[in-house]
This record gives structure tokens, C-alpha cells and sequence, in this order.
């Protein structure tokens, strides 16, 4: 059973969605206080279409005999125009869901090895992705690829909402 890598198109937004609420899910129970699962359609469907006709966004799928398992949203940004900042285009790997069922079958490392693909095609040398610490698994992933830290993020919850914790 081959696995094929393509761009997704407007008829594969309700598997994106199935996607989107498994992946959301999986946050919000590690992560209450940020995420939850949304009701409804889990990205604005509209959203969705505009990364897919964009030139400068896509969502790559993973199909394995006409049914997705997997899916990266990959952007294209650039600095901020600041001078201290080398002017160049960063490709953004935005989100990376694969269904728990289709896991440990290498689909999360190809989805990502042809997103690398996709944004060299668009004259993108640097990538960058955010991970949160409780994704260990997804971690371990992009680092076997390559990926090391570039900064860290920090935070902090402050009030009521803090005292509760």
C-alpha cells in the first residue's frame, strides 16, 4: 500500500478537519489552559482554501489508498525589515498532524522531508517550526532531521488563573 505525498485541494477539507480535531484534542489535554477542541469546523474552511490557492502557503497531505492520514501546513514569511535583520524568505511549518492510527509508519517524517522540498522549490533557506514542550515525540522528530533550537519562548500566567494552578 503506497503512501503518496500531494497538495491538498478544497475536496479534502473534511478530512483536514477530522485531522485538525484529533491533533487538537491531543493539545488540549496536554495543554488545557492554551488549548481546546473547538466545535465546529476546527479551521475557518475559508482559511483553509486561502493557504491552498495561495502561492506562498500550501497543505501537503499523506494518502494512503484515497484516505488521508496526515497533513503540513507550511507558509512562506520574511523578516521584519528591521535593519539588524538579514532580509530573506523563511518557509514556517505551521502544523504537522498525522491520525494515531497511521503513527510510526514514517508518514510525519515524509510530510515534512516534502514540505523541505517545497519550500527550496521557493527559494527558502531557512525554516522554522514552534514545537511545545510537551510534544517530546514531535521534537525528537525534527531534531533526527535537523532542526536545533533557534530561541526560546518563555511564559507565564499571571492573576487568578495562576493561583489555581
Amino acid at each position: 500500500m503506497e503512501l503518496s505525498i500531494r497538495a491538498a485541494t478544497p475536496d479534502d477539507l473534511a478530512a483536514l478537519d477530522a485531522l485538525f480535531l484529533e491533533g487538537d484534542a491531543w493539545h488540549a489535554a496536554h495543554e488545557p489552559t492554551v488549548f481546546c477542541v473547538p466545535t465546529g469546523e476546527p479551521r475557518p474552511h475559508g482559511y483553509l482554501r486561502g493557504i491552498i490557492s495561495a502561492d506562498d502557503s500550501t497543505i501537503l497531505v499523506a494518502e494512503r489508498q484515497g484516505e488521508v492520514l496526515g497533513m503540513l501546513m507550511l507558509l512562506i514569511g520574511g523578516t521584519s525589515g528591521l535593519p539588524m535583520m538579514v532580509p530573506r524568505r523563511i518557509g514556517i511549518i505551521d502544523t504537522l498532524i498525522v491520525a494515531e492510527r497511521a503513527r510510526r509508519q514514517g508518514i510525519a517524517r515524509r510530510l515534512v522531508l516534502a514540505g523541505e522540498e517545497w519550500f527550496a522549490a521557493r527559494g527558502c533557506v531557512d525554516l522554522q517550526l514552534t514545537v511545545w514542550d510537551f510534544n517530546v515525540g514531535a521534537e525528537a522528530l525534527y531534531r533526527q532531521l535537523g532542526y536545533v533550537p533557534q530561541n526560546r519562548r518563555l511564559a507565564k500566567r499571571l492573576g487568578a488563573a495562576a493561583a489555581h494552578d
